[in-house]
C-alpha cells in the first residue's frame, strides 16, 4: 500500500541525520540516486520507529548503490548504465562500500522502470540544488510498498510485473533467490524458467553460495558455462543400472545399464560403454 506525499517526506526526514547528510555530500555529485538495498533497508528502518501499523521487516545491505550521470526529465527514456564506469571506493564515516556506477538517462522514473524485484524497488533522489528541506525525495513502485506494509507470514519477493514478465530471465531469477537467501524471505518464481537467458561471474558466485541453501529454488539446477558467460541448465535426472539395480546407469547405454553390467550382458554393440 503507498504511502502519501506527506508521509513519505516525514519517512524521508527521519532517516537523514546530518552526518548522513555530510557523507552523501563527500560524493562529489550535485545530484544522484541511491538504489537497492540500502535504501529498502532505510525505509523499513525507519518506518519500525515511527509507526505502530508496520510489521518489522528486516532488511540489510552489503553495500550502498550511488547512480550519477545525465539526468533526463523524459520519462520514456530508457536507463542506460554504463558497465565500464563502475567504481567502488569508501567514504569517510560510511561503514559500508560505496558503489559509484555511472548512467545516461537517469531519474527516479527511468531507474525503477529498470527494476527488476519488488524488495528493491526504490530510490533516494539526492539533489543539493534543492533546498534543504527537499534535499532527498523517496520513489518508490506500488509493489515495494505493498511487500513493506505485508504481514510477515505473507512477504514473498517477486518479480515487478507480475502480468508480462517477457523481459526476466537467469539473472534476474538468480538475484531474486540471493536476496530470499540474505534475507530469509520465500521467493516466488511464478512460470518463470531459470533455464532461459544467461548469467554473468558475479550471478555464478551467487548461485555457487546458494548450493547449501536447503530452500534453493535451484537444487535441479546447475551452471555451465558458455564462452564468457554461464547457462542454467537442468540436473540430468540419475537412474540405477536396470540389472544391478544399484550403480548408475550410463544414460546413452541402450541397455540402461552400467558399464560393469553391460560388459556382462554380452551385447554385441554399446556405443556408450565402447563394445562393439
Amino acid at each position: 500500500m503507498p504511502v502519501n506525499h506527506l508521509y513519505e517526506d516525514w519517512v524521508l526526514r527521519s532517516s537523514i541525520d546530518p552526518d548522513e547528510e555530510s557523507y552523501l555530500q563527500e560524493t562529489g555529485f550535485e545530484r544522484f540516486l541511491i538504489g537497492g538495498s540500502w535504501a529498502a533497508a532505510m525505509i523499513a528502518e525507519v518506518l519500525e520507529t515511527i509507526t505502530d501499523d508496520f510489521e518489522p521487516c528486516h532488511l540489510k545491505a552489503n553495500d550502498i548503490d550511488i547512480y550519477f550521470g545525465n539526468f533526463t526529465d523524459e520519462a520514456d527514456c530508457k536507463l542506460l548504465v554504463d558497465r565500464n564506469c563502475i567504481n567502488y571506493q569508501h567514504i569517510n564515516s560510511v561503514t559500508l562500500e560505496v558503489n559509484t556506477i555511472k548512467c545516461s538517462n537517469l531519474s527516479p522514473e527511468t531507474f525503477l522502470a529498470n527494476n527488476d524485484i519488488n524488495v528493491t524497488a526504490c530510490c533516494f533522489d539526492v539533489d543539493f540544488s534543492r533546498a534543504d528541506e527537499n534535499l532527498v525525495a523517496i520513489h518508490a513502485l506500488p509493489c515495494f510498498w505493498q511487500f513493506i506494509f505485508e504481514q510477515n507470514s505473507n512477504r514473498q519477493l517477486r518479480v515487478v510485473k507480475l502480468y508480462d514478465t517477457s523481459e526476466y530471465e537467469a539473472t534476474t531469477l538468480v538475484r531474486m533467490a540471493f536476496k530470499g537467501f540474505e534475507l530469509d524471505f520465500p521467493i516466488n518464481f511464478g512460470t518463470l524458467d531459470p533455464t532461459v537467458g544467461t548469467i554473468a561471474e558475479s550471478q555464478k558466485v551467487k548461485f555457487d553460495k546458494m548450493k547449501g541453501w536447503n530452500d534453493s529454488p535451484f537444487f535441479e539446477y546447475q551452471c555451465k558455462k558458455v564462452r564468457s558467460h554461464y547457462v542454467i541448465v537442468k540436473k540430468h535426472s540419475k537412474v540405477n543400472c536396470v540389472k544391478c539395480l544399484s550403480a548408475i546407469s550410463n544414460k546413452k547405454c541402450k541397455s540402461k545399464m552400467c558399464k560393469q553390467c553391460c560388459a556382462e550382458h554380452g551385447a554385441p554393440t554399446c556405443a556408450a560403454h565402447k563394445k562393439k
